[in-house]
């Protein structure tokens, strides 16, 4: 029924570290250009969350963990469709997209506008 409709790249799991690293690998497999992590000293680290939300989609309630990635310079990304945070208004994408894009949108928006004044 939403196979269709964009929406950002997302994995479950039983706790936060399994959905994580569900991520890091579908990320991997799907966009390997794709940085889902920090470096703290030389290590790499599991990010902390940049925001939280829940969201409720017939019977189901879940908490999604809103997390940064990086496009690493010179690297293709694959299948993934890319589209300006402007044009989300118009897209077809989920209600969850949306909810997550507005809870964001303020900072990828202004990070948006920086890069376009360059």
């Amino acid at each position: 029924m939403l196979g269709d409709l964009w929406n950002f790249p997302a994995a479950f799991g039983a706790t936060r570290a399994e959905a994580f690293d569900r991520l890091r690998e579908k990320l991997g497999r799907i966009a390997p250009g794709v940085a889902l992590w920090e470096q703290r000293d030389g290590l790499v680290a599991r990010p902390a969350p940049l925001r939280q939300l829940r969201h409720g989609i017939t019977y189901r309630s879940i908490r999604v963990d809103l997390y940064s990635a990086e496009v690493l310079d010179g690297v293709r990304i694959g299948p993934l469709r890319w589209f300006p945070l402007v044009s989300l208004e118009r897209a077809a994408v989920s209600q969850l997209a949306r909810k997550i894009a507005a809870r964001m949108g303020r900072k990828l928006l202004s990070l948006t506008h920086e890069e376009s004044a360059r």
